[in-house]
C-alpha cells in the first residue's frame, strides 16, 4: 500500500495477510486494493479518517469518505447485483502485541467491510475482539 501525505510520497508498507485464517476477509481486502472490482470501490485515494494518537489509524471508507460507509465485493443472497455493505468477521484470535499490525474494523455487530485500521502502538485491549 503506498502512502502520500499532503501530496508527498511517503513510502510503501507491506502486510502480511492470513488467507487461511480468513479468506472471505483477505479476498475483500486484496479486491479494493487492487480496485479491478469496481473502478470507485478502490483504496487509492482514500483517506485516513480516524488517527488516534499512539494508537491506531484507519481508513478505507471510500463510499462515504468520514468513517460511516462500508462495502464488500460479496452479493445479498436475494440479488447478485446488490452487494453487501458488511460481512461476519472471520477471526478474532488476532493479538495486538505489536504497533504495526493491519486488521479489519469491526461495527458493534461484530461484522467487517472495507474500513482498516492499522495500530500504532501495542492494543492488548483489542486482543480476542471483534
Amino acid at each position: 500500500m503506498d502512502i502520500e501525505v499532503d501530496g508527498k510520497d511517503r513510502g510503501r508498507l507491506d502486510f502480511e495477510l492470513f488467507g487461511k485464517k480468513a479468506p472471505a476477509t483477505v479476498n475483500n481486502f486484496l479486491a479494493f486494493c487492487a480496485g479491478d472490482f469496481d473502478p470507485y470501490m478502490r483504496y487509492k485515494g482514500c483517506s485516513f479518517h480516524r488517527i488516534t494518537e499512539q494508537r491506531f489509524v484507519q481508513s478505507g471508507d471510500f463510499t462515504n469518505l468520514d468513517g460511516t460507509g462500508s462495502a464488500t465485493v460479496y452479493p445479498t443472497e436475494h440479488n447478485p447485483r446488490i452487494f453487501k455493505t458488511t460481512m461476519p468477521a472471520e477471526d478474532n484470535d488476532l493479538e495486538f502485541i505489536e504497533p504495526y499490525m493491519l486488521a479489519m474494523a469491526a461495527n458493534e455487530e461484530g461484522e467487517t467491510g472495507s474500513q482498516f485500521f492499522i495500530t500504532t502502538a501495542p492494543l492488548t485491549p483489542l486482543n480476542g475482539s471483534q
